[in-house]
């Protein structure tokens, strides 16, 4: 499997998230809360943060 982007709305501008536990693995080796938080790291560091996979790292 191919890592591929996470789908960030326009929420993710007002770093508001759904306090959903839906964990995703990031290709940055981190464990997100959810897709939302991960869409957030990538804003605030501008890396290119994919999912790797859903679920824990």
């Amino acid at each position: 499997d191919s890592p591929f982007q996470p789908v960030c709305r326009e929420t993710v501008e007002l770093q508001a998230c759904p306090l959903l536990y839906l964990p995703v693995c990031g290709t940055d080796g981190n464990t997100y809360t959810n897709e939302c938080q991960l869409c957030v790291q990538k804003m605030k560091t501008r890396q290119d943060i994919r999912i790797l996979k859903y679920g824990d790292c």
